[in-house]
């Protein structure tokens, strides 16, 4: 190549002549200084946009020009986007406008939305619509909102309606996912497809479903953006319809079903890190509902720390190792910081009380800021004396408990010392019954309780306690309602029962001491759900688990159901 003094010279001299010389040689552009001085002089004076719109030049080789020249000269880009317009707005002849596409096509693959995108507005109006499309897609990197979309949608061209919906992937506001709704059900395949993609992408487990549905659409053309969105979204729970794709009679599905299935295999053969988290699931059946399944999902992350919020779509649900496609999630309001009081009959004998290995399983799940007390109550006793007086037998009464002060329950948030306080005996005395506790107890709880701090009472009451005395009862009414009491009881107890829902606490009867351990684990998975999970499900599944997926790593556990 000569030197630059002389190809300036060439050029100066006669523009047309130097023009086919150049393209000869920008055809085998390699990067080297002297081919992208003739790339940058190309640009300067005008010529390198007719020269990349040459059918002679093979597409990675424009996308490598534009690189090149981009890593050179920071302001390239703008230049040939200025280009780009200029030309698409002047007359042009037959077949121009497809050559420009070509070279706005490799512009959108490597520069910044963000700079080119005002210079590109004037071809929103564009007569072409293929030029316009292409426009509204790099615009809408950069002007993600729903208003500016909404605008979009006037335009008659359904590829530039698509090509404006994918401005909303990712993003989750209800603004923006009621456009995505709304654009699901259009008459357009592309439109239906991006919607529900954009709707994946944004946590929303109903495009799961829809898609699955889209894939079995008698019309080829919404089978086909089926398999291309299921592809794109990278989810196993998709390999089954992908697979039945894979068998269609139109070579264009089973071409792209193919390849998405390879998309699916390659994220499904990635090694998958177990996340540092614990989670359970608790069947929860809805009360009154004939069918239907809800599960509770707790999580927390093993190192102490709040786990990130997990978008609806990462939850994934199997049936007898199956996935559930249809599924609605609702996330729940976790309190900041539990206080639990743990009331425990205080046991003569010394016996081992159930309650107090359920705790200490239980602490598995207490965060660092809960805090936990415990308060010994004396267990009822079976009086039964009586006395013959004058032939006749008459029941002697049992001596009235002497009330004597119990200091209030301190909460301790470390877990060693709430370990301690639930094995260790009491140090003082106790509260003469379980009413007595409750009532003191709830007190306490209500004079620490607080716009992020959550007190619970649970009531932990082997043996029948009977019906409070009038008195018990009367002071049991002014316990403060907000605060739950929640019972584990070894038989049926009426009145803790109702004094359990009247404060919307959870009320669990138990066969065994075993069953105890497991009561409280279901209480505190009940405590600290994070997301509610609805979804009808099969009627003869014999199992079910929940399966947290993430590009960072996934965690899985079995559901638990009642008995279990």
């Amino acid at each position: 190549m000569a030197s630059a003094k002389g190809i300036r010279a060439l050029l100066e001299d006669d523009r047309e002549e130097f023009y086919p010389q150049a393209v000869r040689e920008i055809r085998t552009f390699d990067g080297s200084p002297a081919a992208l001085f003739l790339a940058g002089l190309l640009l300067e004076r005008g010529l390198l946009l007719r020269a990349l719109c040459e059918p002679l030049i093979p597409e990675q080789r424009v996308r490598g020009i534009i690189q090149a020249l981009m890593a050179d000269n920071a302001g390239s880009d703008l230049t040939m986007v200025k280009a780009v317009v200029e030309s698409a707005q002047s007359p042009q002849p037959q077949g121009a406008g497809k050559a420009l596409l070509r070279v706005l096509n490799n512009l959108e693959r490597v520069v910044d939305a963000r700079r080119v995108a005002p210079r590109l507005l004037p071809l929103l109006r564009h007569p072409d619509p293929k030029l316009r499309s292409k426009a509204v897609r790099i615009i809408g990197r950069c002007c993600r909102n729903a208003h500016w979309v909404a605008r979009q949608l006037a335009d008659p061209d359904p590829r530039t309606r698509a090509n404006a919906m994918e401005a909303l992937w990712g993003i989750a506001d209800p603004e923006s996912r009621n456009l995505l709704r709304k654009a699901a059900m259009d008459a357009d395949n592309r439109m239906a497809g991006n919607a529900l993609l954009g709707l994946y992408r944004a946590g929303d487990p109903s495009s799961i479903g829809e898609l699955v549905r889209m894939a079995a659409n008698p019309d080829a053309a919404f089978r086909l953006s089926a398999a291309w969105a299921m592809g794109e979204s990278g989810d196993g729970r998709f390999h089954d319809a992908l697979s039945a794709l894979a068998e269609d009679k139109d070579p264009r599905i089973r071409k792209r079903s193919e390849l998405s299935l390879g998309r699916l295999d390659a994220e499904m053969a990635r090694p998958e890190l177990d996340l540092p988290w614990r989670m359970a699931a608790l069947h929860d059946a809805p009360e009154g509902q004939a069918s239907g399944n809800r599960l509770l999902v707790a999580l927390q992350s093993t190192e102490g720390a709040e786990p990130p919020a997990i978008p609806a779509t990462q939850l994934w649900v199997f049936e007898d190792d199956k996935p559930v496609l249809d599924y609605s999630v609702e996330r729940l309001q976790v309190p900041r910081k539990l206080v639990l009081a743990f009331l425990i009959p205080a046991m003569a004998d010394g016996a081992q009380i159930p309650i107090v290995n359920a705790a200490l399983r239980a602490l598995a799940w207490k965060r660092p800021q809960d805090a936990w007390a415990t308060v010994h109550y004396k267990p009822p006793r079976q009086w039964r004396l009586s006395a013959t007086l004058i032939g006749e037998i008459i029941d002697i009464a049992p001596p009235e408990e002497v009330s004597v002060p119990v200091a209030p329950p301190v909460f301790v948030a470390n877990d060693e010392g709430a370990a301690e306080a639930v094995q260790c005996a009491p140090a003082g005395p106790v509260h003469g019954c379980l009413w007595d506790a409750i009532v003191e107890t709830s007190h306490t709880c209500a004079s620490v309780g607080a716009a992020d701090v959550e007190p619970h009472v649970v009531v932990y009451s082997p043996t029948d306690a009977g019906t409070p005395q009038e008195q018990q009862a009367e002071r049991l009414a002014t316990v403060d309602s907000a605060i739950p009491v929640h019972c584990i009881a070894g038989a049926d107890q009426p009145f803790l029962r109702e004094l359990c829902g009247r404060s919307n606490g959870a009320y669990q009867v138990v066969a065994g001491d075993a069953e105890v351990v497991e009561a409280l684990e279901r209480l505190y998975i009940r405590l600290l759900a994070r997301y509610r999970v609805s979804y009808l499900g099969a009627r003869n599944a014999v199992r079910a688990c929940l399966r947290v997926s993430t590009p960072e790593g996934s965690v899985k556990t079995a559901v638990r159901f009642a008995g279990q």
